[in-house]
């Protein structure tokens, strides 16, 4: 069939009627001052209120780590130790009668023996080094004792001779002494009765005691003759005859 033939379109739209012009402003008039102001009236002023009053203070917070440990200080330094008490005093030594004399050293305690005047010598409890052996001469008859009640007075003939040598008619009394050390070389003996003590002797060169040479009479009480030699060609370590010497 024939196509429809397409429907008319509408006429276009009309203009809008044209606006009327805006009115003229009325003729401006001077401006009107303003009325004058008066003060303003301001209220009666106020005490000032209090400062708030402030929180409590909150307890401090624990803290986060725990405190460190404290470290162990040094320990306090004792006090020093007391000095160790001293020996006590010896007692005083009696008043010397006469006849006695009182040595402190080897040079005092040959005087002593040398003098004929003396019998009675008082040792100290020093040690006496001697240089050369001690003579007690014929005819004489002494007493020597240590002044220490407790220990022995040494005679020490430091390996250089013997001790003692105590001649024919003479006597001794010890007390409390120690003979050491001693040694004696040879030596030729004739005749005579012989007491040696800390020695021996031979037939030919004859070596007598190296701690005591007796050829007199000794008595000795609470008394150490020890660590003394006899040194000869063919000498024997061991003590001959007792007659003369009485230990107590």
């Amino acid at each position: 069939p024939p196509p429809f033939p397409p429907p008319p379109s509408p006429p276009p739209p009309s203009p809008p009627p044209p606006s009327p012009p805006p009115p003229s402003p009325p003729p401006s008039s001077p401006p009107t001052p303003p009325p004058p102001s008066s003060p303003p009236i301001l209220p009666p002023a106020l005490p000032p209120s209090p400062p708030p009053p402030s929180p409590p203070s909150s307890p401090p917070l624990p803290p986060i780590h725990p405190p460190p440990s404290p470290q162990p200080s040094d320990p306090p330094s004792l006090p020093p130790a007391p000095p160790p008490p001293s020996a006590p005093p010896l007692p005083p030594l009696p008043p010397l009668n006469p006849g006695s004399r009182l040595v402190q050293d080897e040079m005092a305690l040959r005087e002593a023996l040398n003098d004929y005047g003396v019998s009675q010598i008082f040792l100290t409890n020093a040690p006496f080094i001697l240089s050369q052996e001690l003579l007690v001469k014929s005819g004489r008859m002494v007493h020597i004792s240590c002044t220490d009640a407790h220990v022995l007075c040494v005679l020490d003939a430091a390996h250089k001779s013997r001790v003692m040598h105590v001649h024919s008619n003479a006597t001794v009394h010890m007390h409390r002494l120690k003979l050491t050390n001693g040694e004696a070389s040879s030596e030729r003996v004739v005749t005579g009765t012989h007491n040696y003590f800390g020695g021996g002797y031979t037939y030919d060169d004859v070596t007598l005691g190296g701690g005591l040479w007796n050829e007199g009479f000794v008595y000795a009480v609470d008394c150490g003759i020890d660590s003394n030699a006899a040194r000869g060609s063919t000498s024997y370590f061991t003590t001959v005859s007792f007659d003369s010497i009485r230990f107590q």
